[in-house]
């Protein structure tokens, strides 16, 4: 199960129908908050495993410590943004409280309107399954371990974490720093493609090519006023 960031416009990136996403952190952060325009969209063409971001948090916390990266540690890889606003964590659910006692994959809606938005939100990130192909136990319970080691914090679930973009990239130029990498492009390009350009390399430190593909995404999304998104 793979895992892409991607930095541009919700609408752009993901569905044009869906104003939802956009609509809600604008009502939580203001209408100036950066959310990108057409045509700033940036993604890597090569897939990351999707266990790569808890990668990317055990080698910051070895590195960096446990209470120094705070917004690498803010989300997980499942159904979550940065933005560059003035915020250092928000959870956002979609009418407004958590949904009480979801299960780790569910065939529950929202009663969200447009539902449809909401629940095409939920089954992109794996919390909805579409009930006429529902899966035999032995893959349900596949999919709940991978989704309980992977995804979102269990109180958490069907929300959309919100970390901070500068913040963030901050901690990853930390990092970058105490593995000897140069914060540049250049530097940090040459890094990820010792690995991806290599086959018996591809699957090598996965927290330090998450790290890249961070680095990389995020100063894109920060240069162009965009959010980097963690969307499975």
């Amino acid at each position: 199960m793979g895992l892409n960031l991607r930095a541009g416009n919700y609408q752009e990136l993901f569905d044009p129908d869906d104003s939802l996403i956009t609509a809600m952190l604008r009502s939580h952060l203001g209408q100036d908050v950066p959310l990108g325009e057409h045509g700033h969209t940036m993604e890597l063409g090569d897939e990351m495993g999707w266990s790569w971001w808890n990668q990317l948090k055990d080698l910051a916390r070895e590195q960096l410590g446990e209470g120094a990266c705070p917004q690498i540690h803010a989300t997980d890889a499942w159904n979550a943004v940065y933005i560059d606003a003035p915020i250092n964590r928000m959870v956002l659910w979609a009418d407004g409280k958590p949904a009480k006692d979801r299960p780790l994959t569910s065939t529950r809606t929202t009663d969200l309107k447009p539902a449809s938005t909401w629940r095409r939100l939920l089954r992109r990130v794996g919390l909805e399954r579409k009930p006429s192909k529902a899966p035999d136990d032995a893959i349900a319970r596949i999919m709940d371990h991978l989704v309980e080691a992977n995804g979102a914090r269990a109180e958490e679930r069907g929300a959309l974490q919100v970390g901070n973009l500068r913040l963030l990239m901050a901690e990853l130029g930390q990092l970058l720093g105490c593995i000897g990498v140069e914060a540049t492009p250049q530097a940090v390009e040459a890094l990820r493609r010792s690995y991806s350009d290599t086959d018996d390399r591809c699957d090598d430190d996965p927290g330090i090519q998450c790290l890249c593909h961070a680095w990389l995404t995020g100063s894109f999304a920060l240069a162009n006023r965009t959010p980097l998104w963690l969307i499975k």
